[in-house]
């Protein structure tokens, strides 16, 4: 469980603040990692984030994003926005290449 596993040091705080993020993990099976990279991002003030997505020849196909104002993408919103987020990738490679993400 990487839950809380992710933290954004306050040093760094400041060039992601307001940013758009893109996210790459080597291999995405739950997304676990991904949410919980973006939940702290997040709360670190960034403004999106995304989770890239490769074909199998490993080539950036698209990209799947969260965002919206901090009024709407709170902090209890961030790891089911994150599922859902995972699930819409899971649905395109399923197009793709016929079988799940």
């Amino acid at each position: 469980n990487v839950g809380h596993a992710f933290e954004c040091l306050p040093e760094h705080r400041a060039s992601v603040r307001g940013r758009q993020v893109v996210l790459v993990d080597d291999i995405f099976t739950t997304g676990s990692t991904l949410v919980a990279c973006a939940t702290a991002l997040y709360a670190a003030g960034a403004r999106c984030v995304a989770a890239a997505i490769f074909d199998s020849q490993e080539q950036p196909l698209a990209a799947v994003s969260v965002a919206g104002p901090v009024s709407r993408v709170t902090q209890g919103r961030v790891g089911s926005l994150g599922q859902a987020a995972r699930a819409t990738a899971s649905r395109i490679s399923e197009k793709l290449w016929d079988r799940p993400f």
